[in-house]
């Protein structure tokens, strides 16, 4: 059996790497949602100092929001008694569309926001408009 001697400086480096990839991955873990074990290995020979400017250097740019179902028009008012009936009709089927676009619209936002927390490139910024909302 062959036991291999590492000098103490190279010790020490491991030592030193092992840290420092802790270090930003628990940076990462409480920044946002963590951080790939690819990005992080690449993140590493940085250094901690460069992962947390990284991370403080996203830009000043909100997320460009999604695309929502569109609300229904509101039927116009009537005037006369006959055609009140008409409209009482009209608008319950709108309020129905209205609230269904409503609810959908909320799923949309909801499903677009959560994506945005796994797939952005600048968690920290999304962690906070969610602290701060």
């Amino acid at each position: 059996m062959t036991e291999t001697i590492t000098s103490p400086i190279a010790a020490r480096t491991a030592a030193d790497t092992l840290n420092t990839r802790a270090r930003i991955q628990l940076l990462h873990g409480r920044a946002g949602f963590g951080i790939a074990p690819a990005a992080l290995t690449a993140a590493v020979p940085d250094g901690y100092t460069a992962a947390v400017d990284t991370l403080l250097g996203y830009p000043d740019k909100p997320a460009d929001p999604p695309a929502l179902t569109p609300w229904p028009t509101v039927p116009p008012i009537f005037a006369g008694a006959d055609e009140r009936a008409l409209y009482q009709k009209t608008r319950v089927a709108a309020q129905v569309e209205t609230n269904k676009a409503r609810s959908e619209g909320g799923q949309q936002l909801r499903r677009w926001w959560s994506d945005l927390f796994r797939t952005t490139s600048s968690p920290l910024q999304e962690n906070l408009t969610l602290f701060w909302h």
